[in-house]
């Protein structure tokens, strides 16, 4: 199985030195299902959902993959004004493009993220206003849905803890090595049933299943 990752600083190696997801879920797959997932990361900071439409043939497409994790959830779309219409348009086009190539699609919400306040209260650099995100969230959700895409909801997972500010929150806008482990968590538990067509989940986080 070879699972390519497209996504912004959240997911990329270069801009991540809070921890790296992708590599963290290829050890955990490959412990579990012995050694048979080849992970390839081509999230890049600072992008967000027209940049990954842009170069869906060259992160995706040509890469021979079984799987894509799409995590392009509102951080960066929000913070560059991208429309909720472009943005709903920009994941269908993904979705029509990896599912003619018979690549799955699985699509992560965005981390929660300080707002402008929560940032100034604890010295954060960045924040994003959690409205927005919510609505790009929404937006996700009515896609996926539309399309019988699983979502990850990234977000309102850790928003289960109460003190998920001063657990998981790095910088405002960047999540550390404990939210990226609750996350590889609920990937390893249903990437296989997911691909394999299964219809039984095992979802101690609220994930969204279409059609469930």
């Amino acid at each position: 199985m070879k699972i390519v990752t497209i996504g912004d600083s959240n997911t990329s190696y270069t801009a991540d030195p809070y921890g790296d997801w992708p590599s963290m879920l290829q050890t955990a797959l490959n412990i579990k299902y012995s050694s048979i997932v080849t992970m390839i990361n081509n999230a890049v900071s600072g992008t967000d959902s027209t940049d990954a439409l842009n170069n869906i043939s060259t992160q995706l497409l040509n890469q021979s993959a079984t799987c894509c994790i799409f995590m392009h959830g509102g951080t960066n779309d929000s913070y560059y004004s991208v429309s909720q219409i472009t943005y709903a348009s920009n994941l269908q086009s993904y979705i029509n493009q990896a599912k003619a190539s018979n690549i799955h699609i699985i699509f992560v919400t965005c981390p929660v993220a300080a707002n402008e306040t929560q940032a100034t209260d604890n010295d954060f650099p960045n924040w994003r206003d959690n409205t927005l995100l919510v609505q790009y969230i929404a937006t996700m959700k009515s896609v996926a849905s539309a399309n019988n895409i699983y979502v990850v909801d990234w977000y309102n997972t850790l928003l289960l803890d109460s003190s998920w500010i001063s657990d998981y929150i790095v910088d405002g806008v960047h999540v550390n090595i404990a939210a990226k482990t609750i996350l590889v968590n609920q990937l390893v538990e249903n990437i296989p049933v997911y691909i394999f067509g299964s219809t039984s989940h095992s979802n101690p986080f609220p994930c969204f299943f279409p059609g469930t």
